[in-house]
Formats: C-alpha cells, structure tokens, sequence
C-alpha cells in the first residue's frame, strides 16, 4: 500500500541473485548489485571475482584485469598461492600483451613451492644435528621460523629442491655471533661450509706490512666456504662478523646427511658451489699481497 501511495516499483532485477544475473548476462545489472553489496563488505573476494567477471562480460578489460590483480594480492598475502596464481592466469588470458603478470606468477610459484617445503625443511631442521648439538627443544620451532623467513628470498632456497632442503637443515647447525666475533681465521682447516641467515659477515686479512685489509662482505643467503669443505682447502681470510649475525653451519657429518638418500646429490653440491665466494676472496688476497710485495 505505502509502494502505491509514494509511487514506488519493484525492481525487476531483485527477484534475481547476482549469480542469476550474471547466467542471464544482465552484467549491468549485476554490475549495480555488485557495488551495492560491495559497500557493506569491501574486502569480499568472491564478491570482487564476481564482478570480474562482469567486466569481463562487458567488455571492460582493465577492469577486469584490475579486479583480478586486486584478489591475487589478498589470496598471496594469505599464502593461498594456488588461488593467486590461477586467478593472474584470467588475468594474463584477458591481457597477454601485460608483461607485468608473467613475473608475478613466476614469483607466486616459487613462492607456492617453498610454502611446500617448509614444513619439511621444518622437520629436517628439528630432527638433525641443530637439536642433537644445542638440546633445542620448542624454541627450535621459532628459530627455524626465523630463519626460514631470513632465507626465503634468497638464491639457496629457489634452487633446492624440497627433499635438498629438507636435508640440508637436518644438517646444519645454528650459529650467533656478536659484532666482531671470528668465524673462522685465515689459514685454518676447519672443514665447514656457513650460509649466512641474517647480519653481515666480512673476510679480510693482515697484509706483510701489517696492515689490515677488507675484502669484502657477505649477507643473507651467501655461501661461504666450500673450498673448504669440498676441496679440503684452507681458508683463504679471516673470516668476522661485522654485526650481530646468524649463519648455518655444514660439516662433513652433516654434509654426509645432505648427500645420503639425496635425489640429486650433484646438483646439490653444484648449488651450494654455485657462487664460488672462495674463489673470488682467494683471488683477491693473492693479487693484493702480490701487488704488496712488489
């Protein structure tokens, strides 16, 4: 009765669900459903799928593109990898001149693949030599999160694969250091490898003339000694941190876990040889002494 008096209609489209709408191809009406709904639950992500859809259905290409991207960028940020990249694979279909989204869902992959070795990298790091050595228990857990969350943009973790990592840190052992604390001395034959996880690690030596000479420093991610390791070689600098720093380090026994029922034990060692930082700081102390001597 208050409908006829002030002269009100239904309208038509309300008798329909978005999802009817949209099956019926009425996109601009759903369109306007969409944005009604929007406003009382902005975040909605099948909300925003929906009207990707609709612009799809009306020609709005950006748009489009822009709905999907919006939602990629919420499921990454939840971990939901897959979901991310399977709606940037609508939107690469919808725009394939964009050479913006084939970098984006490479990186959603690997990401999507190192969420799937984490927990196993997890169990290899709570399970190996770390916890036998420092008795570790619970807080092992934190440590490996942290350490993970350290490394996981770096190249040592792409390269692995999820079976590698997960016997590489069933390998090694967790190491802190204070600003200025040695690593390893120049000369020594302290057979180990050492991943940097965090703070910066710096190689230098002492010149004929007594002289203290920098070489160079390392971050997260940098792999250093396997000169040592591999080629029984002795170091080539002394080795300090610069910071407050944490790295892994490998030894023969643990590099005896990484090899044993490893799936490709030489594509392992070519990755943690793969920098070749030895090399390089051997190079260069041997070309600055010989430069002194002259």
């Amino acid at each position: 009765m208050l409908k006829k008096i002030f002269g009100k209609k239904d309208d038509p489209s309300q008798q329909y669900t978005i999802d009817d709408l949209i099956v019926l191809e009425r996109w601009a009406d759903a369109e306007h459903r969409i944005h009604e709904e929007l406003r009382f639950r902005p975040n909605d992500l099948n909300l925003h799928l929906k009207l990707a859809d609709v612009h799809v259905g009306l020609r709005n290409v950006q748009k489009a593109v822009d709905e999907y991207l919006w939602v990629a960028d919420r499921y990454s940020a939840d971990g939901f990898h897959d979901r991310a990249i399977a709606v940037l694979i609508k939107a690469r279909r919808l725009n394939p001149m964009d050479d913006t989204l084939p970098p984006k869902i490479e990186r959603l992959d690997v990401a999507r693949k190192l969420e799937h070795s984490r927990s196993g990298a997890m169990e290899g790091f709570l399970q190996g030599l770390h916890t036998k050595e420092v008795g570790a228990s619970g807080t092992a857990v934190m440590e490996f999160q942290t350490i993970w969350r350290s490394l996981q943009k770096t190249r040592l973790l792409r390269e692995l694969s999820g079976d590698q990592l997960k016997l590489l840190f069933q390998g090694v052992v967790g190491v802190h250091l204070t600003p200025g604390q040695t690593l390893v001395e120049r000369g020594s034959r302290d057979e180990a490898i050492f991943v940097v996880v965090s703070g910066e690690i710096g190689a230098g030596f002492v010149d004929r003339l007594g002289t203290t000479v920098d070489i160079r420093s390392f971050g997260p991610g940098n792999v250093l000694g396997e000169g040592s390791l591999f080629e029984h070689r002795p170091w080539p600098a002394t080795y300090r941190a610069k910071s407050k720093a944490t790295v892994l380090k490998l030894t023969p026994p643990g590099l005896q876990i990484c090899l044993t029922g490893n799936p490709d034990p030489r594509g392992f060692l070519d990755v943690m040889r793969r920098e070749g930082l030895d090399r390089e700081v051997s190079e260069k102390v041997n070309k600055l002494e010989g430069h002194v001597g002259g």
